[in-house]
């Protein structure tokens, strides 16, 4: 039987799919690898912000006074 605690000690966020992902785990008495392969299809992939900022360029030039002021409300 696995505990929320035991996937938070896996590295796993809670989060709205969790309750239900360790309850199915239980119900059908999956372990070790079966757990895992499990978890893996119903775990949401979470892209985290980034830490620095990426490097850009914009390849815009403004050759009117609209296009001008276009261009800085859009930047």
């Amino acid at each position: 039987m696995i505990t929320g605690k035991q996937l938070i000690e896996l590295g796993y966020k809670p989060s709205k799919w969790y309750n239900e992902a360790f309850e199915f785990i239980n119900q059908n008495n999956l372990e070790g690898e079966a757990s895992g392969s499990y978890l893996k299809t119903v775990v949401p992939i979470i892209i985290e912000p980034l830490n620095k900022s990426l490097f850009y360029y914009k390849n815009i030039k403004a050759e009117t006074e609209d296009e001008f002021l276009n261009l800085q409300q859009v930047l």
